[in-house]
């Protein structure tokens, strides 16, 4: 609605579900019969989670307008796992419990500015942003039939950040541009534990500036190189930790903001009418990979590390009603300060391809996509991979006026590759008090058929799905 010299919006948007999950399964059981391949060995696992949130934004009118955002939003959750079954109590089985309560608010305002004379001008935007959440719970717990028989940690975090950034496109010639960005960062976190000893504040700062240049010396051709410096911000909780709850012996807090430097160069071509193709290469290093691990109450490091690989896209139109794409991936990442034979980072996606074609056809709308992750290695060595996994998911819809029917089919090959794996020690029933190494492995859902309706009467949007 209109206010003042620019024009306000506000949605309002709540959710609640209960869900029953499966995770991960030691391969062991699968390849014994015990389960089937879809099957699960903990028949309490899920949870719960809430959201209720209030976004507004107002935009100023003109060229250089003002942009201010607002947000809060409450949130519930709980998760409930089961990861080892009976490695860690053989009794009452490994099951816990995640909670999670908080209440958060924020806010960005944006302005976009011009200065010198119109052959000489430079445009240029400034901005701030902030957040602060109150997290009375946020907790571990150890369950039975998700029942709590214990805790392992439960504490009252209270984490808020502030932010300023700019930015400034430049053109110095018709064919070259440079864009200059900076942005600095504040974060303060309070945590008050359960166990004392894991209480405490921290406050840190850091600056990021990011460059981008890009050249096009014909037509058909643009060279560009991007810098940037960003950060990632640890678990509040593991910058105070001073005792592991799980077994009371010292543990390493972690860095608050992690520092990472990236850099990435490469070309973008159009070689004919609705084609275009882009090369690049890139390269990531961050300082440390400490962190928190949520399942456990503690910290383990992870780092630091680095990452390098090549992308390869391709975009290709050849008539208003068709469109093709295809992607390829290669990278490579490394824990640096160990050894080469044992410094993998487990998990780490090596190789992407990923591709699809789209035709439009009236109101008809195809699409069939393929997915594909190359094997990698789970743990540090390299002596245990995953499969690759491969998916076809496509879509079929129709729209009349305001209206869209649509039926998707994820899956379409009903592929039985696995979505995730991990490799670790479990315990299953009559198996060594230690457990067994194993592969765990989440599989691909089995072909399904989603049927979706949409559509807005008097700006009143709705839509539902089976």
């Amino acid at each position: 609605m209109p206010l003042g010299d620019g024009t306000l919006r506000t949605s309002i948007a709540a959710y609640h579900v209960d869900f029953n999950s499966s995770e991960q399964v030691p391969q062991r059981a699968i390849d014994s019969g015990i389960i089937g391949r879809l099957g699960f060995l903990d028949n309490d696992l899920g949870g719960s989670t809430t959201r209720i949130g209030v976004v507004s934004n107002w935009t100023q009118n003109g060229n250089m307008p003002l942009l201010v955002l607002a947000y809060a939003h409450h949130y519930r959750f709980k998760l409930y796992s089961n990861f080892t079954y009976l490695l860690d109590d053989p009794v009452n089985g490994d099951e816990f419990e995640q909670a999670d309560r908080r209440t958060v608010i924020g806010g960005r305002v944006t302005k976009a500015f011009k200065a010198g004379a119109d052959a000489m001008s430079i445009e240029f935007l400034l901005g701030t942003e902030g957040r602060y959440d109150f997290i009375p719970e946020v907790g571990l717990y150890r369950t039975a039939a998700r029942a709590r028989l214990s805790t392992v940690r439960q504490d009252d975090v209270k984490q808020g950040s502030g932010a300023i950034f700019g930015e400034a496109p430049l053109h110095p010639t018709d064919r070259l541009r440079v864009i200059l960005g900076a942005r600095g960062d504040v974060y303060n976190f309070d945590v008050t534990s359960d166990l004392a000893v894991n209480s405490g504040t921290d406050t840190a700062t850091i600056f990021s500036p990011k460059a981008t240049v890009a050249w096009t010396p014909v037509d058909a051709v643009e060279l560009y190189a991007n810098y940037g410096r960003g950060f990632h911000s640890n678990d509040a909780r593991g910058t105070s930790i001073t005792i592991d709850p799980n077994n009371g012996h010292a543990a390493d807090r972690v860095a608050p903001l992690v520092r990472g430097e990236g850099y990435e160069g490469g070309v973008r071509l159009r070689p004919l009418n609705g084609l275009s193709i882009t090369a690049s290469g890139w390269w990531l290093d961050l300082q440390s990979e400490l962190l928190f691990v949520g399942d456990g109450g503690t910290t383990e490091p992870q780092g630091p590390s680095r990452r390098k690989g090549v992308e390869f896209g391709a975009f290709y139109q050849p008539a208003p009603w068709l469109a093709l794409d295809a992607e390829y991936t290669f990278s490579k990442g490394r824990l640096t300060e160990l050894p080469r034979d044992v410094n993998r980072i487990p998990g780490a996606i090596e190789r992407v391809i990923a591709g699809g074609i789209v035709v439009q056809r009236g109101g008809f709308t195809g699409s069939l996509r393929l997915r594909h992750f190359g094997s990698v290695a789970l743990i540090e060595d390299n002596s245990v991979r995953s499969q690759p996994t491969t998916v076809v998911n496509s879509r079929l819809a129709y729209g009349f006026g305001r209206y869209e029917i649509a039926a998707s089919i994820f899956n379409l090959l009903n592929s039985k590759d696995a979505e995730i794996d991990y490799f670790y020690a479990s315990r299953l029933p009559g198996e060594p008090a230690g457990g067994v190494e194993d592969t765990n492995l989440k599989p691909v859902e089995p072909r399904q058929i989603r049927k979706r309706c949409a559509g807005a009467l008097q700006g009143l949007k709705f839509h539902g799905m089976s």
